[in-house]
């Protein structure tokens, strides 16, 4: 049993790749920040130490994505959970995990597969950074928002925490992968 290959998506300037390992080794060769760090860090964040991932992980480009759900959530346009789940769960960092599986070794990754006809091949594991209680999570960030807005002066150039659901994702604890 190997790792085959694994596909990372909006992790930090990777918004979407895929890296084939080797069957003895693996070179990562490419310009200065093209990615190869992040394709490493990816691994050992998402599987060894997962609270260590933050919202600066997410990548750039997705931020003001994530903060007009946010908005839409405020405005009450849509069921706000089907909002975060049609969309934002696109834009949150994300691993999969592809392993080649021999035969023999099926007693490895039973708990894996939902069929016991399968004869072995790649299992697929993905692991996603999203919140542990979807329903808490929308509660409290409406709650933060709601607060600000009814203390904020913008003539004063006072900006209150949270200013978008970015700036609350990157002070939230309920977020693991």
């Amino acid at each position: 049993m190997r790792i085959k290959y694994f596909e990372i998506k909006n992790f930090r300037k990777l918004k979407a790749c895929r890296i084939e390992l080797g069957d003895k080794q693996t070179i990562f060769v490419g310009a200065n920040n093209s990615g190869k760090t992040s394709a490493m860090d990816v691994m050992i964040l998402f599987l060894k130490s997962p609270g260590k991932l933050s919202t600066l992980d997410f990548t750039v480009s997705n931020w003001n994505k994530i903060n007009e759900v946010g908005e839409k959530w405020l405005s009450d346009e849509q069921e706000p959970l089907d909002i975060f789940r049609q969309e934002c769960t696109d834009l949150l960092p994300s691993l999969d995990v592809w392993i080649d599986v021999e035969d023999s070794e099926i007693h490895y990754v039973s708990h894996l597969i939902p069929t016991l006809s399968w004869c072995g091949g790649l299992v697929g594991v993905r692991l996603v950074y999203e919140p542990d209680n979807l329903e808490q999570f929308f509660e409290q960030f409406i709650k933060s928002s709601m607060a600000v807005k009814g203390l904020s002066n913008e003539e004063d150039g006072i900006k209150l925490w949270p200013e978008s659901l970015r700036d609350f994702l990157a002070a939230c604890r309920t977020f693991r992968p």
